[in-house]
């Protein structure tokens, strides 16, 4: 059995893969910025959060790829400003021309940078959306935890995307919990007040 990669290695891995994949990644996916997309991306929410909600003021999703789900939700009217993060240069080239093509300058940040910086940032969001590597998401649990507290407004939600079998467990109180094949959706709510 070859030896496990460190967490460093496997950032160099993902971030490789992505700004070769970068170029076509929408396409290979079907990611669509147009009703069906938008419609997708609603129907995933509802099944995530258990009804549709009334939306968020700010968002930040961490791993922002391309801006598919974001993106749409802006598009949806459930997000009024978001900040997307990638460290892939380039995802962020892709996330960017994306955001212009869609005319949502105006509302959406592109932010080239890791999950900590981002959530390092003085800003406060009601909805974050985690997607860290699969093979990262245990060793991030922990930095994570501490660090989106301070980052979260009042009743603000993280909704985070993890492998099953080594789910990202995070010291935030669990709302909700969904799995979908091999994925692990799980939903933290934190107090209103």
């Amino acid at each position: 059995m070859p030896p496990a990669l460190s967490a460093e290695e496997i950032r160099d891995v993902n971030t490789r893969y992505h700004d070769v994949a970068a170029g076509h990644y929408d396409a290979k996916w079907g990611i669509d910025f147009g009703d069906i997309g938008c419609e997708q991306v609603l129907v995933k929410i509802d099944k995530a959060v258990g009804h549709r909600p009334d939306g968020w003021a700010r968002s930040l999703e961490i791993g922002a790829g391309t801006g598919y789900f974001t993106l749409n939700l802006l598009r949806a009217g459930l997000i009024g400003e978001a900040t997307c993060t990638d460290i892939s240069p380039g995802m962020l080239a892709a996330l960017r021309a994306n955001v212009a093509a869609l005319a949502l300058s105006e509302r959406a940040l592109v932010l080239g940078c890791d999950a900590l910086a981002a959530l390092r940032r003085e800003d406060k969001y009601d909805l974050v959306f985690l997607d860290p590597p699969y093979a990262m998401a245990v060793a991030l649990a922990g930095a994570l935890s501490r660090e989106l507290p301070g980052a979260l407004s009042a009743g603000a939600r993280v909704v985070s995307e993890s492998d099953r079998r080594a789910p990202l467990e995070l010291e935030l109180p669990l709302r909700r919990e969904r799995r979908y094949g091999d994925t692990m959706i799980r939903i933290h709510e934190m107090s209103s007040q």
